[in-house]
């Protein structure tokens, strides 16, 4: 089987003065979009829907760019915590999109694809890619393999990802300090990833491998595992960063990466009651540390959930923590809190409409716990989706410093989407109001 594209044209308008064109065609697809002085395009031209056993990708324009190149540029955890997070890392290869109907920074970019990703009697599935950024000056290619094992029970899979990129004059150096003075310049940036996957089992480990303003080479290691059960799940990522100084990391996209040892896991616990009308539970925890190995503070993130769910409707509840761990007396560490955050979302499903609510409070502190600010905020939602998509949300912000509320804004939005035949037009709506 092989991808089919049916011609289609796309209209979007919103009240700030955007307004794009997508349209799809039997041999690619063309985006345009502008607002006032900004204009972001991008075309797209592939085989998939006339060759069966290889497919062939280019595209031109403001396009934004993810996958592989995106772990190449930022190979660290991510921070952010849910108790339902079922995300972990997996080999890809660079991937590339035109542009969306708000992206106007992206600048052009030339990307090329080659793979057999549709034909089903590979013995081996491969994707190949090229990515090139004149304004930029950006040079990346990547690989991806995957073959299937014992009757499709494991999946083998590999990734790497290499290339050339920029890096901007560090000009700060002191004898107190452990950057150093290098002058800019261009260097050679890869990664490789692989895994193996299972109905009840996954693990990957990526090797990151970056040239420094000096010569060197460093490394960075990362692993992402998973457990799965029939009422179980539980994930678990580290990642060591030993380079420091002249070998400090200095990533695709010039980001310099700190010594750090970085862990996340997460585990879920869900079960069903009921027969009639079965009600299913999941309960979850999650959490974050990242320890600085050159520094005394370090940072972690805690994050606890339940969630409710029948053929009706749906209701979560999480609460987070955010806090710090001050190690500059190794024998007696102290935690010391930070911010702290509650939220529910309640969600209901009718056969023509979908109302939902939700509400959340955070709670930060100053730094000597001397002052106290508290966020709220409360949304309310509904979309109707029989014959046309119909979004409407409300959020009402209030931020409460020591007893006085300093700030009080409400958000409308209304978004609508209409189909009429190969015809979708999209209308959004956006009001922005300062209570104070």
């Amino acid at each position: 089987m092989y991808a089919k594209i049916n011609p289609s044209l796309t209209l979007y308008a919103d009240n700030d003065s955007i307004q794009s064109i997508n349209f799809k065609f039997l041999l690619g697809q063309f985006k345009f979009c502008h607002q006032e002085e900004k204009t972001a395009l991008g075309l797209s031209a592939f085989s998939t829907p006339i060759a069966k056993n290889i497919s062939f990708t280019m595209q031109y324009g403001n396009l934004s760019c993810g996958g592989a190149l995106s772990k190449l540029n930022n190979p660290l955890l991510s921070t952010s915590t849910s108790a339902f997070s079922s995300g972990y890392s997996k080999p890809a290869a660079i991937t590339s999109y035109l542009p969306g109907n708000t992206s106007f920074s992206n600048p052009f970019r030339f990307f090329l694809q080659f793979g057999n990703t549709f034909n089903k009697k590979a013995w081996i599935k491969w994707t190949s890619n090229y990515l090139y950024s004149p304004e930029e000056d950006k040079n990346a290619f990547s690989l991806y393999l995957n073959k299937n094992l014992f009757q499709n029970k494991i999946k083998l899979s590999g990734q790497y990802t290499f290339g050339f990129f920029p890096y901007a004059e560090n000009k700060i150096s002191s004898w107190f300090t452990d950057e150093l003075y290098y002058h800019d310049g261009t260097h050679f940036s890869s990664m490789y990833q692989i895994s193996l996957d299972s109905k009840n089992f996954y693990t990957s480990f990526l090797q990151g491998i970056y040239e420094t303003p000096f010569g060197n080479f460093s490394h960075i290691f990362r692993t992402d595992n998973k457990i799965n059960t029939k009422n179980f799940t539980f994930i678990f990522s580290a990642l060591y960063n030993p380079n420091f100084k002249e070998n400090t990391i200095i990533t695709s996209s010039d980001k310099t990466l700190a010594n750090c040892f970085q862990s996340r896991f997460s585990l879920n616990y869900k079960y069903r009651t009921g027969n009639k009308s079965p009600v299913f539970v999941k309960n979850g925890l999650a959490a974050y540390l990242n320890l600085n190995l050159q520094d005394t503070e370090h940072n972690f993130k805690l994050c606890l959930g339940s969630q409710i769910t029948n053929s009706l409707t749906s209701i979560t509840f999480q609460s987070y923590m955010n806090g710090k761990i001050e190690s500059s007396n190794p024998y007696s560490p102290e935690v010391l809190f930070e911010s702290a955050n509650l939220k529910v979302q309640n969600n209901w499903y009718f056969a023509d409409f979908t109302p939902g609510l939700s509400a959340s409070v955070s709670f930060n502190p100053s730094s000597a716990y001397d002052s106290l600010t508290i966020t709220s905020r409360y949304s309310v939602s509904l979309m109707y989706i029989k014959q046309a998509k119909i979004k409407g949300s409300a959020s009402l912000s209030l931020t409460n410093k020591d007893g006085i509320y300093t700030s009080r804004k409400l958000t409308c939005s209304i978004n609508s989407t209409f189909n009429i035949k190969k015809l979708t037009v999209i209308l959004k709506l956006t009001a922005n109001m300062n209570l104070n």
